[in-house]
């Protein structure tokens, strides 16, 4: 049995200074991640530059310390080490790899504050002043993903088009719609890619136009992860012909993957293999998937309490069913057939707007 007394054959140390080296440490390497995150993964040279001056402040706070601060004052006992188990190995995206660690550099902060207070009273405020720099630069950086908007407009809730037709998805952009997806089920790769390169630049064109809209919209491309990964797409949207693990080694962290699914087993498994959003359907019959039964509301009344990632409806939905699919607790639904009738000046017995 351990007890205090356990700790008087030790050699001597002040206890306070392991956990000071383990939070600066902490520090250092959540600040890094941030600053290649930004200088690679969103190749923004004006948030990397910002996590960089921070990372540089940290020596000058070091010293601050004295002996409270000495480089390896742990000498390798931590009752709390061990591997990483559970949410620590879950980073499914950019996304979820800054906002671990912006949070993981905030705590460690936070620690520090409070130690400081007996060991570098001086430091407290510039500690404090980080922390709250390391906050606005999270929210700066999860922006810059398309996965943070994604999450935005799929917690509100909304009506995700999908169309073959370059005209319509940007008549839908036009009228509100928030995500919208290029879903060509015919053409030829090279014929996709010059549709999906045409919206790309529609989008672009629109930003630079407007560079301080507030709600940019959400481009995904079904089917072809290859030619999402050469475009600045937001996204590709995937089957159960593909598992998330491939599609994620072709376009990277940076980019959204959603994926179809016909039952909660396929849904827990696309959840669980990191997926950022996935659909069920069909929910009704319908035209684009004539071959396949209806699901029905009972798998979507199934679904909702058991999934976390966002879930969209898709399958048979138009103005006059929309309320049995919101009713069972579905928020977002993607219309194929029937989607210009949601995105109408005047539509009626809808229960969930396009723009949420």
């Amino acid at each position: 049995m351990v007890t205090w007394a356990h700790w008087l054959i030790k050699p001597a140390m002040n206890r306070d200074f392991s956990l000071i080296d383990a939070n600066f440490a902490r520090v250092y390497e959540g600040l890094r991640v941030l600053e290649d995150s930004a200088r690679f993964g969103l190749r923004d040279s004006t948030l990397s530059s910002v996590a960089k001056e921070l990372r540089h402040r940290l020596p000058e706070l070091e010293a601050d310390f004295g002996p409270a601060g000495m480089v390896r004052a742990r000498r390798g006992v931590d009752v709390g080490s061990g591997r990483m188990t559970g949410p620590a190995l879950e980073r499914p995206s950019l996304w979820s790899i800054i906002r671990a660690n912006s949070r993981r550099v905030a705590e460690a902060l936070r620690v520090l504050e409070e130690f400081g207070k007996l060991y570098a009273p001086g430091a407290v405020f510039r500690l404090e002043d980080i922390r709250y720099r390391v906050y606005t630069l999270e929210y700066q950086l999860l922006a810059r993903t398309p996965h943070y908007w994604l999450r935005k407009y799929f917690e509100r809730g909304i009506v995700y088009p999908l169309s073959a037709n370059v005209a319509d998805l940007i008549w839908f952009i036009e009228q509100g719609a928030r995500v919208v997806q290029l879903r060509d089920k015919t053409s030829s790769p090279a014929e996709v890619f010059d549709k999906a390169r045409k919206l790309c630049a529609y989008i672009q064109e629109q930003s630079l136009r407007a560079p301080r809209v507030h709600e940019p919209p959400v481009f995904i491309l079904n089917d072809y992860p290859d030619i999402a990964a050469r475009l600045p797409v937001a996204g590709v949207h995937i089957g159960q012909d593909m598992t998330v693990a491939a599609a994620r080694r072709l376009v990277g962290s940076a980019k959204i993957i959603g994926r179809s699914n016909q039952s909660l087993d396929q849904l827990l498994a696309s959840q669980r293999d990191g997926a950022d959003y996935a659909s069920l359907g069909p929910v009704f019959r319908t035209a684009a998937k004539a071959e396949r039964e209806p699901v029905g509301l009972e798998a979507v009344l199934e679904a909702v309490p058991a999934v976390t990632i966002p879930l969209v409806a898709i399958g048979g939905i138009a103005p006059e069913n929309i309320h049995l699919v919101k009713d069972a607790g579905a928020k977002n639904v993607a219309v194929i057939g029937r989607a210009r009738d949601f995105f109408r000046t005047a539509y009626e017995n809808t229960a969930i707007t396009p723009a949420g």
